[in-house]
């Protein structure tokens, strides 16, 4: 094995066993719709009836018979390495919170979240999409998938949504499937006509079944460069497993300016995407850190049923569509810290939450490094946790540095990550998840990654109020993948959203804005001179205020020291407003 993985360390172009495959689609615009004046939605569920576990029970049988073999295997102790979620860095601010979608009974989450420099928020789940203006406070849009695509007159589940904000166009992109066989699926392309979220929307409605070889479209995930947008999606054969059905993967590569005209979009598909004479599966694009990246793209993947491998694969679109040189490269590079299959995350009451597999989750690009985050398993407790990478020197040899967050009493899962650095010097990141364990609600969590690999301790961002228990049988699903975008205009800022439990043992959707500790904390508050705090009672009792102005908006921390000055205990950290304020 050792031998195999050096040979294509040194002949990285050499694997693949044919060139990917083009071919051109002229898709025309199929309807404007627009959430804010959509009045009838039944918004039509099953009860009991989850978002489909891709394969089947087959499928779901085959993860399982996966866990069982790499947990007889598991020895404790059995590599010497270091703990790699280290203390060193501060842990993030939690600035605005919002309690975003809500989830009808028989549906787990599939978040993702998009935020304009205007301040608009989008967030959507497998059922519906949400909009929020945190100018004045409000939601202004609440709709299902199925009303938001009932103008194009499809059927069945929708479901599968993808966000992306466009910070040169000023304009949302969205995605979502609808249909699971050869006949009936369908990728639903959105993009707004205007900075407005709750505004028009462009649909188009392209073939789920492309090569017309008998799939359909599974799993999408969506990427921006300046001038297109990517999306990459799994073709499955139907009534097979999403192991033994999977055929390949694909990417559709199509022109901006035209979705957010509304004029027929010129767009191009690459299959046959391929390394050693296999298909290479789940491709993740690769956004641009503080602003979008182009006119070429990045796009990773990994072994993701692997019980333990440090494979991953370096994709390349060099391009824009007819260019002369938009070719697609294939590269295989090894990390320096295995990953791996991960287990099931536990709940209380013997309950379990599905982590599906290792496949890559999220990443972006900034300052000619690449950052990426998947599942895996702790590989010193057989535990389910993030692993967070970092490829270095593009141009050259590409390194792969790699460590593990995790902890010895919780499970993590669905991770994605956001740039939250300032500058070229500066690589940090926030890393947000979802979290349970066997005495822990499942909540939502983030972590921040400083650049030169230092950890903070996470933060619970949000701490469920029960355990997840919709479906039947031991095994709940929890969504399939996180949302978090850096916000553009604010450096050291990002908006992420992940799942909680509600007390009705059902899914919520919780959207937290998260700070830069570096950036953002010791900032002087800018207290008016020479005003008096004023402190109710004096004494303090059980119970006490404070009073205090400020001249402009400032992150405040409210703290409790000693005598010594002493850290007791942090009552508070929030972006407060300016005027007269109270504690």
């Amino acid at each position: 094995m050792k031998t195999f993985l050096a040979f294509f360390a040194l002949l990285p172009f050499l694997g693949f066993s044919q060139q990917p495959s083009k071919k051109t689609f002229s898709i025309p615009k199929a309807a404007t719709v627009s959430p804010s004046l959509i009045v009838e939605d039944f918004n039509p569920t099953l009860r009991n009836i989850e978002a489909p576990f891709p394969g089947g029970e087959s499928a779901r049988n085959y993860l399982q018979e996966l866990r069982e073999k790499q947990s007889a295997s598991f020895h404790p102790g059995r590599i010497a390495r270091p703990d790699f979620k280290t203390a060193f860095a501060n842990m993030p601010w939690v600035g605005k919170e919002i309690d975003g979608n809500r989830v009808y009974e028989g549906l787990p989450n599939d978040n993702d979240l998009a935020i304009s420099n205007g301040d608009k928020i989008v967030s959507v789940i497998n059922s519906n999409i949400f909009t929020y203006d945190l100018l004045t406070d409000t939601i202004t849009s609440a709709v299902s998938l199925d009303a938001f695509s009932s103008i194009l007159g499809i059927t069945g589940s929708k479901f599968d949504p993808k966000l992306r904000y466009d910070p040169r166009a000023d304009r949302f992109v969205m995605v979502f499937l609808n249909g699971f066989t050869d006949t009936t699926s369908k990728i639903i392309v959105a993009f707004s006509a205007s900075n407005d979220p709750a505004g028009n929307w462009n649909l188009y409605s392209f073939p789920g079944n492309p090569l017309n070889d008998s799939t359909w479209t599974d799993y999408p995930i969506i990427g921006l460069s300046k001038t297109e947008l990517f999306i990459t999606g799994n073709l499955l054969i139907p009534g097979m497993s999403w192991q033994t059905g999977f055929k390949q993967s694909i990417i559709w590569q199509m022109k901006l300016s035209d979705g957010y005209s509304g004029g027929t979009m010129t767009s191009q598909l690459w299959s046959d995407i391929r390394f050693n004479g296999g298909p290479i599966r789940n491709l993740c694009p690769v956004q641009g850190g503080s602003n979008t990246t182009g006119p070429n793209i990045y796009f990773l993947s990994n072994r993701n049923f692997a019980p333990s491998t440090d494979s991953i694969f370096i994709l390349e679109i060099t391009d824009t569509i007819n260019s002369p040189n938009d070719t697609l490269r294939v590269d295989l590079k090894h990390a320096d810290n295995p990953y791996g299959f991960p287990p099931l995350a536990k709940q209380r009451l013997n309950a379990y939450l599905e982590t599906n597999d290792a496949r890559m989750l999220g990443a972006f690009i900034e300052n000619g490094k690449i950052q990426f985050v998947s599942n895996t398993v702790n590989p010193d407790t057989n535990r389910a946790c993030v692993y967070h990478g970092v490829i270095s020197d593009l141009a050259g040899a590409r390194t792969i540095h790699a460590d593990y967050i995790k902890t010895d009493t919780l499970d993590f899962g669905y991770p994605n990550l956001s740039y939250a650095g300032i500058g070229a010097s500066d690589n940090s990141s926030v890393i947000s998840f979802n979290y349970t364990g066997s005495s822990t609600n499942p909540g939502f969590a983030a972590a921040f990654y400083n650049g030169p690999s230092s950890y903070s301790d996470h933060i619970r961002i949000k701490s469920g109020l029960n355990y997840i228990n919709l479906q039947t049988g031991a095994i709940k699903r929890w969504g399939d993948y996180s949302g978090a975008q850096r916000k553009y205009n604010m450096p050291g800022v990002v908006w992420a959203c992940g799942t909680y439990g509600r007390v009705n043992r059902s899914y919520g959707t919780w959207i937290t804005e998260i700070f830069n500790p570096e950036v953002f904390v010791g900032t002087p508050v800018t207290i008016e001179e020479k005003q008096e705090l004023l402190i109710f009672p004096n004494p303090v009792g059980e119970q006490f205020s404070v009073e205090f102005n400020l001249k402009e908006a400032s992150n405040t921390e409210i703290s409790l020291v000693d005598i010594n000055g002493k850290l007791v205990h942090i009552f508070l950290r929030d972006r407060v407003k300016p005027g007269q304020n109270i504690f």
